[in-house]
């Protein structure tokens, strides 16, 4: 348990700042998983089931991507993660409808991989998806009626 302990906050090979960041993203992932077993203990016991089993499977793509991003697959795993956390949005938004609000985190999710990569492109291109896909919901909301 201790040596996981120690792999999961810090990784050989890496510069302080590089094993800030591995740190802060397995902590964020963390935080993440926290929060879907919570949500997961609120859904499971309402019909229809679908939104628990949604709950599930995002509880295990970012368990696989923790490990991958342990294992070293440092920027598939940040990258995936936040592709994963917008196409749930998504579901949500459409799920909810307008008035819920879901599409307001559409700015948390393109801003905070600014703390996850070096390079501005990852960055800058998870903000422009992030951008697209909440004006592109906006559009949506006139055609689709929420759950």
């Amino acid at each position: 348990m201790l040596s996981f302990l120690k792999v999961f906050l810090h990784k050989e090979g890496l510069t302080v700042s590089q094993n800030n960041v591995y740190r802060n993203f397995n902590l964020l992932l963390v935080i993440a998983l926290s929060d879907l077993v919570v949500i997961g203990f609120s859904l499971k016991d309402i019909q229809p089931n679908w939104p628990f089993k949604i709950c599930v499977a995002e509880f295990i793509c970012y368990v696989v991507l923790m490990l991958f991003h342990v294992r070293g697959y440092m920027i598939f795993a940040r990258y995936s993660t936040f592709l994963i956390s917008l196409l749930v949005q998504v579901t949500a938004c459409i799920t909810h409808g307008k008035t819920a609000g879901f599409d307001y985190v559409f700015y948390a999710i393109g801003l905070l991989p600014m703390l996850f990569f070096q390079r501005p492109g990852y960055y800058t291109s998870l903000f422009m998806i992030s951008i697209v896909t909440m004006l592109a919901i906006q559009y949506a909301y006139l055609f689709i009626e929420p759950v």
